[in-house]
């Protein structure tokens, strides 16, 4: 039997996403919309202790707590193979089991949005022994940037109306993470359901809600503020955790903002401004043989044009050359369902091929 604690994991894990090392609870979180980590054991079970954290249900104080949820993969089968609800405190859990002893690889990927529960975890066991993961290498490192669309919101809900359920929501099945699957790229996703470019206070008396340009640039910022660690947070290292392509799929909730606040125009320039400047920091940390792309859709175009001009504009003042542009398709009501008032898993798929052929455009594999 072989146990490895907190300070061990990283020597023989792989890590997908963002994670984040918490020392005080002697955790690896990984709370992002699809992180979590593989490793491969010899033997023929393989436990870990996790750490479930609910979230207010953000449908209202009456409604009860939303938990983490995280799906399993074993031996490069794409097809979950256990999906786990993981409850407040610290639990022994069983990711795979086998009356035969052999070797196997594991992946556990964090299935609900950051919002909606946090997971981390402080051992993991093998009844035999772990060894260095053996995951292929994948052939691209790429990165989503988004909100509820990006999330997979709903996405496995049965009708277009239902209401939202934590366990009906698939980071596993998104457009990003169908598209990552078929380029045989390694995802990393940072969304938020509700998110906007920029931040923003809806009254005088609400406090400031962030944006996507606050959260970008730590590790998990949401995390962070949820456990108090103000007004310090660990800050991401794009250097050790380089990627090929920066995905934004962002305007969809800012478009609903502009319309709130009746000031078409003034709205519009305050997003293209904020754009192009996230696209400078975008290449500012992630330096620059990456690419960028900004997308938008599939439920709300009106900002797209302004998208395209901040692309536009920012290129003009820098030269950069490895910004792109993409407007996915948009839902097909004769043919396609949404899902709690989302892209359902059908939609997704339809995105994802969408946006595996951009990336084919600009990595010929």
């Amino acid at each position: 039997m072989q146990k490895l604690l907190n300070n061990e994991l990283t020597k023989y894990l792989r890590f997908h996403g963002r994670t984040l090392k918490d020392d005080k609870k002697q955790a690896v979180f990984f709370n992002w919309t699809g992180a979590g980590f593989s490793c491969t054991f010899t033997g023929k079970a393989l436990t870990a202790a996790l750490i479930g954290i609910a979230s207010p249900n953000l449908g209202g104080p009456d409604l009860p707590d939303e938990y983490p949820y995280i799906g399993i993969t074993v031996d490069g089968n794409r097809a979950l193979a256990r999906r786990l609800r993981i409850d407040a405190g610290e639990r022994e859990y069983t990711l795979f089991s086998s009356e035969t002893e052999g070797v196997h690889t594991v992946r556990i990927i964090k299935l609900s949005e950051n919002m909606r529960g946090k997971c981390g975890m402080t051992a993991l066991t093998a009844d035999g022994s772990v060894r260095p993961c053996e995951e292929s290498e994948p052939a691209l490192h790429i990165e989503v940037v988004g909100d509820s669309i990006t999330c997979g919101y709903g996405n496995e809900a049965p009708s277009p109306m239902a209401p939202f359920l934590p366990e009906e929501e698939n980071g596993w099945i998104t457009y990003a993470a169908l598209a990552s699957a078929a380029l045989n790229a390694d995802l990393s996703a940072v969304c938020v359901s509700g998110i906007s470019m920029a931040g923003v206070q809806f009254g005088p008396a609400m406090p400031m809600m962030p944006g996507m340009e606050d959260l970008y640039a730590y590790t998990d910022r949401i995390y962070e503020s949820m456990d108090g660690q103000t007004p310090v947070f660990s800050r991401w290292d794009f250097a050790l955790h380089p990627v090929d392509a920066v995905i934004i799929n962002i305007g969809t909730n800012d478009a609903n903002m502009i319309r709130i606040q009746g000031d078409e125009k003034t709205g519009e320039m305050r997003f293209m401004e904020k754009y192009a400047a996230f696209i400078e920091n975008v290449r500012a940390l992630n330096g620059k043989n990456t690419h960028i792309i900004c997308t938008l859709g599939p439920m709300d175009y009106y900002l797209y044009d302004v998208i395209r001009d901040a692309a536009a504009y920012y290129q003009t003042q820098t030269g950069d050359e490895r910004v792109h542009c993409l407007k996915f398709g948009g839902i097909r009501p004769w043919s396609e369902q949404m899902a709690s008032g989302h892209p359902s898993a059908g939609i997704h798929e339809r995105m994802g091929r969408e946006l595996a052929a951009k990336l084919r455009e600009i990595f010929p594999l």
